[in-house]
């Protein structure tokens, strides 16, 4: 009925009402998706789909879905989970840095600028 973002903004409360565990699956683009995440943001009362407004311009370019918004939480949750591990040691930055598909110098810059504890030696 809705033809605007709106409609994927009112998919998505219906859907989310019905099923706790719903994961976005709808394929409509998302013309306008710094609003519709501020609006997400406020109306769920949850900051993490601040995190995509605050990406940088080239990663946000991917992001034109509710499926790809959800793909993105997820990759930002696995590098938040490598970084915490890398950082009190459980996994060895060589590791991390393979399992993020980056090098290790690049894997240190990241964890730096997201305010993590890069291991000294």
């Amino acid at each position: 009925m809705f033809k605007s973002d709106f409609k994927v903004i009112a998919n998505f409360f219906v859907q989310k009402r019905k099923n706790k565990n719903y994961v976005p699956d709808v394929p409509t683009e998302i013309k306008h998706l710094d609003e519709v995440l501020k609006l997400l943001s406020v109306m769920t009362g949850e900051s993490k789909y601040e995190q995509i407004i605050n990406l940088p311009k080239e990663q946000k370019k991917g992001v034109k879905t509710m499926c790809s918004v959800a793909e993105n939480l997820e990759n930002i949750g696995i590098c938040k989970a490598v970084y915490g591990f890398v950082s009190d040691g459980t996994i060895a930055p060589a590791v991390g840095a393979k399992r993020l598909g980056i090098t290790i110098r690049k894997l240190k810059a990241d964890m730096q600028k997201a305010g993590y504890k890069y291991p000294s030696k």
